[in-house]
């Protein structure tokens, strides 16, 4: 609004439009620069507290600055090289290797116990059906395990072992010999005696070799149960490790934070004086571009001014001036600002700008109820009066000037040539549309 009316009075151009977006632009990004500022000076503050703790330094405000996060950042950079904080492992490794290197050796023991075990059962359960055969307690073997383990002809009858399953012993045509029949069975009985003392041997070695079995699992499920609380206890302290390197590595982190609010700060400090240079060299545009004006402002000043003695008379202060915040308009009578006054009288300023043609509008105004109850009777009624005299300035019409209001003026200026319309809300035909607006 401000631009618009000093445009349409001639006392603004392009260029100090230019200039004050320029300058617009200017705060806003002093404002973000502000913010930005608040936040890193809120930060460094927290950080310096943090780190002050850390490195147990007073973190008072003389030993701030770049010195100090110089001097914090060396300690912190050799505090993660420096490996002493480090619990030691080694012992635990050492002890580890060698009790796993034990259970190897455990491990390749038990597979050649086991393995023995497994040939020593194997001859266990070959003489034990070696007796079983002799004893002829297997009589449902198949021709081919009875070939395969007393030959192609029976042993006792003589008799092929494929007809003696087919047609039954019945059928031998070779008559006993009662003295081989004799010698075969002390054979047989020679031979159960050597495979019973076998499996008697076999079975001592198979209780030997399981208690040798069981005593070396035993042994391994100590020596497991030692690796794992040897290496749960190395994860424990790797733990510890990586998080005592974690936190000297935030540390680090925290002074290179530290460092670059520094910078953000000095950076934001010199931009906002460079800003603040800047726009003190625009507003100095601005101010010789507004002292161009001054002829208009001159004239429109002394417009104001004879609007407002003409109204309230001559004892009052009435000035017009150009801001950088735009037209400042005063009007006071005996120390008291005339708010209510100001307002019309500096349109009416503008139209006698107009009527002198020193603006780009044409002299023409209209006031929306300038009521009584706000400016007083006397001076409503001046104000109108003070109108009507212009009009006296040429005998040709220079203005036209259209009141709405609800209180009458004066008693000499209710005639037609003034009056050009009255209005009633009640009944809707003497409203100003002839008709009820819903």
């Amino acid at each position: 609004m401000v631009v618009a009316v000093r445009s349409l009075l001639g006392v603004l151009d392009k260029a100090e439009v230019q200039l004050k977006d320029q300058r617009d632009g200017l705060v806003e990004q002093r404002r973000s620069l502000e913010r930005d500022l608040t936040y890193y000076q809120r930060r460094i503050g927290q950080l310096r507290s943090e780190l002050s703790s850390t490195f147990g330094t007073t973190g008072n405000a003389s030993s701030g600055g770049e010195l100090e996060v110089g001097e914090w950042r060396a300690q912190a950079e050799a505090q993660l090289k420096r490996e002493d904080d480090n619990i030691p492992v080694n012992s635990q490794r050492a002890e580890l290797a060698a009790v796993r290197s034990k259970r190897d050796g455990l491990l390749g023991d038990a597979a050649l116990v086991e393995g023995d075990l497994r040939r020593v059962e194997g001859t266990l359960a070959l003489h034990q059906e070696q007796v079983r055969a002799l004893r002829g307690e297997r009589a449902n073997l198949d021709a081919a395990e009875i070939k395969a383990k007393l030959g192609p002809v029976c042993p006792v009858c003589r008799v092929p072992i494929d007809r003696a399953l087919a047609e039954g012993c019945g059928i031998s045509y070779v008559f006993p010999d009662t003295a081989f029949v004799a010698q075969e069975k002390r054979t047989v009985v020679d031979q159960i005696r050597d495979c019973n003392t076998t499996i008697t041997v076999c079975q001592t070695d198979i209780v030997s070799r399981k208690r040798d079995l069981t005593q070396l699992r035993r042994q391994q499920t100590v020596l497991e149960n030692r690796i794992a609380s040897l290496e749960a206890a190395i994860d424990r302290v790797a733990k510890q490790n990586r998080l005592r390197w974690v936190a000297k590595r935030r540390v680090l982190e925290r002074v290179v934070e530290l460092q670059r609010a520094y910078r953000e700060v000095s950076k934001a400090n010199r931009t906002s004086d460079d800003l603040g240079a800047k726009d003190e060299e625009l507003q100095n545009r601005q101010t010789k571009l507004r002292a161009s004006h001054k002829n208009v402002l001159d004239r429109f000043d002394e417009l104001f001014g004879y609007v407002c003695r003409g109204v309230l008379g001559n004892n009052i202060s009435a000035s017009v001036s150009l801001t950088g915040h735009g037209i400042q308009a005063d009007v006071q009578v005996g120390g008291m600002a005339m708010e209510s006054l100001k307002a019309i009288a500096f349109d009416l300023a503008a139209t006698l700008m107009s009527i002198e043609g020193r603006t780009i509008i044409p002299a023409f105004l209209i006031h929306d109820s300038p009521r009584e109850a706000d400016l007083g009777i006397s001076i409503y009624h001046r104000w109108f009066r003070f109108i009507a005299s212009l009009e006296k300035l040429s005998a040709e019409p220079l203005f036209q000037y259209i009141i709405t209001t609800t209180s009458e003026p004066p008693s000499e200026l209710r005639s037609p040539g003034f009056v050009m319309d009255t209005f009633h809300g009640a009944d809707p035909m003497e409203r100003l549309l002839r008709r009820d607006l819903r």
